[in-house]
């Protein structure tokens, strides 16, 4: 486990949500079918394929950076508007609102594609409806019109 990871994990004072998100952290998984995904590492995942900390290691920034933008909104609204802000369920939400996108990222040769889980998840979408929205459902930043780039 990464220690600057670790070290947000262990900001979480509830103890049985603590050991739930370091489960989860330690072994990103999902069984489909009796099929098990388990796609990059952590600390070798980037935390998008073509926009931000899209290169090895870049999950692990992404979410450092997100956890202290949240820390800073938190103090700011319970100073503002005087009322207790759950940190616990903050920190789980930052350090486990990607957490599957590692499963649908694989190397190949110098870059990463999606993976096979990712590959079932957008034709689910597709079979649902979803049409330009259903990157964004497989791979929660796939699209381009998200982020303006068409």
């Amino acid at each position: 486990m990464d220690k600057q990871l670790l070290r947000i994990v262990n900001r979480i004072r509830n103890k049985t949500l603590r050991a739930r998100v370091l489960q989860l952290l330690e072994n990103p998984t999902i069984k489909i079918g009796g099929k098990t995904f388990s796609g990059l590492p952590i600390e070798k995942s980037p935390a998008s394929i073509r926009h931000h900390h899209n290169y090895a290691g870049g999950f692990i920034e992404h979410t450092i950076a997100l956890y202290e933008l949240c820390m800073s909104f938190s103090r700011i609204v319970s100073k503002v508007y005087e009322c207790k802000v759950d940190n616990d369920l903050i920190i789980c939400g930052v350090l486990l609102h990607d957490i599957y996108k590692t499963a649908t990222y694989v190397e190949k040769g110098e870059r990463y594609v999606m993976s096979d889980l990712a590959e079932r998840v957008l034709r689910e979408a597709t079979r649902r409806g979803f049409t330009e929205a259903s990157r964004c459902v497989a791979l929660g930043d796939g699209s381009s019109w998200i982020w303006n780039t068409m």
